[in-house]
């Protein structure tokens, strides 16, 4: 999995042969949670599919990032939604796929997302958080839920 960076301020709409899914995450130290949410957009830029949720006994915000993207992966591929563009604003998830080694704490939602991606053809973007801030703010809100 590689993340591809997009130099850009505003959110673009996917184009016709592709639908775009933004994924966000907050997480909060104090209590070791962790929101995450996804939205998919068509080409119109259209919301087709959403949801959020609340995740216990998160130790980190990488660790959020990548529960967020396993558990947005996990239901795309649920939903059989092919040739997506997959957008994330997380700042820690591009240093943690650049491992070598995963670190045995997060192994098994590595293994979890490799999986889910080998059911999905996507590609996986670097956003500027502009770009991402409806996800990010949904997530935000499952934590105070």
């Amino acid at each position: 999995m590689e993340l591809e960076v997009v130099d850009s301020y505003s959110w673009k709409k996917p184009p016709s042969t592709a639908v775009k899914c933004n994924v966000g995450s907050a997480w909060s130290a104090s209590n070791s949670t962790s929101g995450a949410a996804w939205i998919l957009r068509d080409s119109g830029g259209e919301a087709v599919l959403h949801s959020r949720r609340s995740f216990v006994g998160v130790r980190s915000q990488l660790e959020a990032d990548l529960i967020a993207h396993v558990w947005s992966s996990e239901a795309l591929s649920d939903f059989k939604i092919n040739r997506v563009i997959l957008e994330t604003s997380s700042s820690q998830l591009p240093q943690f796929l650049a491992l070598h080694a995963v670190p045995w704490n997060l192994h098994t939602l590595w293994k979890r997302l490799r999986k889910a991606l080998d059911h999905l053809k996507c590609r996986h973007f670097l956003v500027r958080k502009e770009c991402n801030r409806v996800a990010s703010t949904i997530a935000t809100s499952a934590l105070q839920s």
